[in-house]
């Protein structure tokens, strides 16, 4: 039940209680300990060393050249980046110490195994019933191949979190300076909200507190809080905004099918801070067990200063409605749409014209259709029928703050009157403050749209 209602508000969260689900099973069935040294083959351990050296070697040599390229069986071979030797030599170091440990299930997990199984059956068919409607729908768009799933590019997918990002203190509170924000919206070409990932001072200190008092943190927890963690540093480690090239695990989970959809790594940092939680109340139970005189004023003092560490400053802004909107509710037409210009279609990997998401929500005000939007996913068909189509090609070009040029022809009077009466277009509304002045002035000359009513920079036309 849980993970349906997951996936309803949202793929993201139905992956995260499907890993972690996943993530559960392991760390409570498998159990991982170090084998003495010499059981493992020192020519094993001596080969890795000479690869790993040599692979050293050509990173080293890469950085320092900046590659080169050289001929073989007629074909030009270039070696530019250090991608490619640093994956491989990750990888040969994770098989070293690999060499060292093993794995073995714990004792009665036959059993565990059995009632796991048992619950999994009845909960995916609790979950099948329930997303049965979504499911029907994923179905469909399998079927008809429009179901849309983005393009993986190994160098250039989305990053993940800073490594100096996860010590910052909260960049959010009201004693921040500005300079910090500045910083972490530079990390990325994300912005600063993919790159916020505070872990608390506080928790921290708790923590380092219970160690020091020979503190055990629980299993379970702590394999949440360290796997996402390193899937929450993205697919190449970067540290203060260089990108080191070092591959993390999600530089390979992301081509998993199901779990690709969770585009973004830096959005696992999410279930770290779910994985911290645990952590800090299992330290703090291990802290006021041996004091219990103690307990309440400890407890308290660290309510207080999580609640100091935590306080934001997060900027509010008017929710308030432009009146033009109630012109276009109290119209009796229930299919006349609205065209707000700048236009454009937007979703969570590109951006085609100019569209806002504020669109939308003063659609919840007038009620009628709206030309354009944003969806987390938008099919490359769709982006590409909507710049075939001769009117929304130039609203999209002239949104974007371009000027007409010859590749693209202006828009006739007559392509726009067949456009407004093929998708019933009843309004234009026009933000002054974000249209170029050749797209305002298209309004007048070519569309010749008759204005009806402004409110501060939203002005309402009428074709």
């Amino acid at each position: 039940m849980t993970e349906a209602w997951a996936t309803a508000c949202d793929v993201y969260f139905g992956i995260y209680c499907l890993m972690l689900a996943v993530g559960y099973v392991l760390a409570t069935n498998v159990q991982l300990h170090r084998v003495p040294s010499t059981t493992v083959r020192k020519s094993y351990l001596r080969a890795l060393d000479v690869l790993m050296l040599c692979l050293a070697g050509l990173v080293a040599a890469l950085v320092l050249r900046h590659g080169w390229q050289f001929a073989f069986l007629g074909r030009v071979v270039r070696v530019r980046t250090v991608y490619t030797p640093l994956l491989i030599l990750t990888i040969l170091a994770a098989i070293r110490v690999g060499l060292h440990y093993r794995t073995s299930l714990w004792p009665g997990t036959r059993a565990r195994a059995i009632a796991v199984l048992r619950a999994a059956a009845v909960a995916g068919v609790v979950t099948s019933v329930l997303m049965g409607p979504l499911l029907l729908a994923v179905g469909e768009q399998l079927n008809s191949g429009h179901f849309v799933r983005p393009k993986i590019f190994w160098r250039n997918s989305p990053p993940g979190i800073d490594l100096l990002a996860w010590i910052v203190p909260n960049p959010n509170h009201p004693l921040a300076p500005a300079s910090l924000r500045s910083w972490m919206s530079q990390l990325t070409r994300d912005g600063y909200l993919e790159n916020v990932a505070s872990i608390p001072l506080v928790a921290l200190g708790v923590i380092a507190i219970a160690l020091i008092a020979r503190w055990r943190p629980p299993r379970v927890p702590l394999a949440i809080t360290i796997a996402f963690g390193l899937l929450a540093t993205g697919p190449f480690v970067r540290l203060a905004g260089i990108d080191t090239h070092v591959p993390g695990p999600w530089a390979l989970l992301r081509y998993v099918p199901i779990v690709e959809l969770a585009r973004s790594p830096s959005r696992f940092s999410i279930l770290v801070m779910l994985g911290i939680a645990l952590l800090l109340a299992s330290a703090l139970s291990t802290i006021v067990s041996g004091r219990p005189a103690a307990r309440r004023p400890i407890l308290a003092a660290v309510t207080v200063l999580l609640l100091i560490e935590l306080v934001p400053a997060v900027p509010l802004h008017s929710a308030a409605i432009p009146s033009i909107y109630q012109t276009i509710a109290t119209d009796p037409r229930a299919e006349a749409a609205v065209l707000e210009l700048p236009f454009g279609v937007r979703d969570g990997t590109r951006s085609v014209g100019n569209f806002t998401a504020r669109t939308q929500y003063f659609q919840t005000a007038h009620h009628k259709p709206i030309l354009g939007g944003y969806l987390s996913r938008v099919s490359q068909r769709r982006i590409a029928e909507t710049r075939r189509h001769p009117v929304l090609r130039v609203l999209m070009y002239l949104s974007e703050g371009n000027s007409l040029a010859r590749a693209i022809p202006p828009i006739t009077r007559a392509q726009w009157d067949e456009f407004a009466a093929a998708n019933s277009v009843g309004y234009v509304v026009v933000d002054h403050s974000r249209a170029s002045p050749e797209l305002q002035a298209l309004i007048v000359s070519t569309l010749r749209l008759h204005e009806i009513g402004h409110d501060g920079s939203f002005h309402l036309y009428s074709p």
